[in-house]
């Protein structure tokens, strides 16, 4: 049976894949254990993290305004910089897999850690998580 820990896995493997087209169709489900609305609800939470995954710049989240919040332009722009290097973009979004793959216990911890246009997704992963009837 899949749980919803490997439904974040899942999910996380098909994007770094770039493979989430194979969650349109039914063998990733085949002999899984789990119903038709279950099905539907896990193929949007992979469109989700998807979503959350692609093109992700921590210089957009609610996370990096609070980190500037109150600070000099210069440290914002030196703060920016920083954070647009390809190393640091690698770091943020490994931080953003990590946050993805422990959202169950808690999904609004990502309200800090994706993008301020993605707050909505995550609201809705969590509803899609919570209503999954698979084990944790």
């Amino acid at each position: 049976m899949l749980t919803k820990k490997q439904v974040l896995h899942l999910s996380l493997a098909l994007v770094k894949a770039g493979d989430v087209d194979l969650a349109n169709g039914n063998d990733l489900f085949v002999g899984k254990g789990i119903d038709g609305s279950d099905v539907e609800k896990v193929r949007e939470i992979v469109k989700i993290v998807h979503t959350l995954c692609q093109e992700y710049r921590y210089e957009n989240s609610l996370g990096f305004e609070v980190e500037i919040a109150a600070k000099s332009a210069d440290f914002v722009a030196m703060k920016k910089k920083i954070e647009s290097s390809p190393v640091k973009r690698l770091e943020r979004l490994d931080r953003l897999y990590s946050g993805i793959r422990v959202s169950i216990e808690d999904p609004g911890l990502l309200k800090g850690l994706v993008q301020k246009n993605h707050l909505p997704l995550v609201d809705r992963f969590g509803e899609l998580l919570i209503s999954l009837r698979i084990p944790s």
